[in-house]
């Protein structure tokens, strides 16, 4: 696997990984979703 391709997969899982962890977070303590790369259409988790 080239190098750069490697860096852009690790890139992608990271920002998935802290989309999720924010999600998990925000359902935890109660507020609002913050708007990401994979927010659903209306921005909320549910």
């Amino acid at each position: 696997m080239p190098l750069a391709a490697l860096v852009i997969a690790v890139i992608g899982l990271a920002i998935l990984a802290s989309e999720i962890a924010i999600r998990a977070s925000a359902i935890v303590v109660g507020t609002p979703v913050i708007p990401g790369p994979f927010h659903s259409a209306d921005g909320n988790a549910r």
